[in-house]
């Protein structure tokens, strides 16, 4: 599979925004619920950019 630069793009960001969602809720400054839910939709649109990239060729 061939990456793109906007795939490798939206990827670094997903990863810095899931980090820094993982992060607030180790140290409290999200609730458990904000941090589960954060980390489901990092997830989910992970998947969703890999999906649309391979059968769209974005």
């Amino acid at each position: 599979m061939h990456w793109t630069r906007l795939q490798k793009a939206a990827l670094i960001i997903n990863l810095v925004i899931g980090v820094i969602i993982v992060l607030g809720g180790l140290f409290g400054f999200l609730s458990q619920d904000a941090t589960t839910i954060g980390v489901l939709i990092m997830v989910l649109l992970t998947i969703v950019a890999m999906v649309r990239g391979k059968f769209w060729g974005l």
